[in-house]
């Protein structure tokens, strides 16, 4: 958090969207970030096993391994902060990654707030392959049908993809935003919204 700024809000870590649309919205999370620490927030941002700026071969990471990876870093942002509940905030396939690594959620986890996230993997994954195939063409590059557009993620399938049900005990909030094919880059979402569910209770949806 800013200097000066108390720190009595919950934690929150941060978990990114894949691909593409991570790239595309670094900055909104970047902001996003920022603006929570002047709030009064302790943040954590990371990269997921085999992504980014983290270590690891992409060769190596699974949808599993990130769940763990945001396990971590919430035990990791406690640490630092000397406890406390911690909000999780996922963007896109984040927000799927964090609803698999909250069905083994410390106690401390007090809410999940899922940001247009990915809810049919079979439609998503096949997304992935049309942005690509689209990409290559632009680029006048040949389109392999080999070619994984996940960079190479091995167990990026529809069955790790599947969305479950947040433990009872978890408030969660899925924030809704139009994310239009072939306009991924377009968050329709304000961060003003992303901010104003941290104080939401229950489970609702909110569409923008």
């Amino acid at each position: 958090p800013a200097a000066g700024v108390a720190t009595s809000r919950a934690n929150v870590v941060l978990c990114n969207a894949f691909g593409q649309e991570a790239i595309r919205a670094q900055r909104t999370m970047w902001v996003l970030a920022e603006k929570l620490a002047r709030a009064g927030h302790s943040v954590l941002r990371f990269d997921y096993y085999g992504t980014g700026d983290s270590m690891g071969d992409d060769l190596d990471a699974d949808i599993d391994g990130w769940s763990d990876d945001v396990r971590e870093a919430d035990r990791e942002l406690r640490a630092r902060c000397g406890g406390g509940e911690t909000i999780w905030i996922g963007m896109r396939l984040g927000g799927t990654i964090v609803l698999r690594a909250a069905q083994r959620a410390p106690d401390t986890l007090a809410r999940l707030i899922l940001w247009d996230p990915v809810l049919d993997g079979p439609r998503y994954l096949e997304h992935l392959r049309e942005r690509h195939a689209a990409g290559a063409r632009r680029g006048g590059r040949p389109v392999l049908a080999t070619h994984d557009p996940g960079h190479g993620v091995r167990r990026l399938e529809p069955h790790g993809l599947q969305v479950l049900a947040a433990p009872d005990a978890v408030d969660v909030l899925v924030l809704c935003g139009g994310l239009r094919a072939g306009a991924l880059h377009r968050f329709a979402l304000t961060l003003g919204e992303v901010l104003l569910a941290l104080h939401g209770r229950g489970y609702s949806t909110v569409t923008g």
